[in-house]
């Protein structure tokens, strides 16, 4: 699934050397694997988006949109968060 992935990022930015940020491909499995439901906190430009479109067509044929949901409080810049 790793492979596929990536193949989709470096079509996605139309870079064939582009690979995940740390975090990436953590929160894209999670959300398509576990079907977890994440909080990622990141700067801009990060690729939050980009998770948010990988997992989505990943997940096209599942019916499964990826959620995320802030919960109050106070997050710091780099993390993520498995929502319960």
């Amino acid at each position: 699934m790793h492979a596929q992935g990536l193949q989709l990022l470096r079509q996605a930015l139309a870079d064939n050397t582009a690979t995940f940020r740390d975090g990436q491909w953590q929160a894209i499995s999670a959300l398509v694997q576990r079907k977890a439901r994440l909080l990622v906190v990141q700067r801009t430009g990060w690729g939050k988006s980009l998770v948010y479109f990988l997992a989505t067509n990943f997940n096209e044929r599942r019916a499964f949109p990826p959620r995320a949901r802030r919960r109050g409080g106070y997050y710091r810049l780099g993390e993520v968060h498995e929502i319960p």
